[in-house]
């Protein structure tokens, strides 16, 4: 009796082909995958530059705003110690202003 079942191949191609692949194929695998890490590879560099940049700017940005916010801070005490001292203003207690008429108060 003829064999049935055949593993792979067979003259129809069906099956997986373990075959290695011959000079020219693998030299164009290896060309091509060493193409694509230094396109990676240069990606990377670029991507890695644009952030340097990046957190360059935002250190810049971190100083100037500190400087902006120290001398805001030292005008308002340059202002606090320029003003004459006055009581506080109590905050429950309103009083009504007064119309120059009697006896109208002005609603607030």
């Amino acid at each position: 009796m003829a064999e049935t079942h055949s593993e792979g191949g067979g003259e129809g191609g069906v099956g997986p082909s373990y075959s290695k692949p011959d000079g020219d194929l693998l030299s164009m695998m290896t060309q091509i995958w060493a193409d694509l890490k230094e396109e990676l590879r240069s990606k990377v560099d670029g991507l890695q530059s644009d952030m340097n940049g990046v957190r360059g700017d935002v250190k810049a940005s971190k100083i100037r705003m500190q400087t902006l916010h120290n001398t805001l801070f030292e005008e308002v005490n340059a202002l606090k110690k320029g003003r004459p001292s006055r009581p506080p203003t109590p905050r429950g207690v309103r009083c009504p202003m007064k119309s120059r008429r009697k006896g109208i108060r002005a609603s607030m």
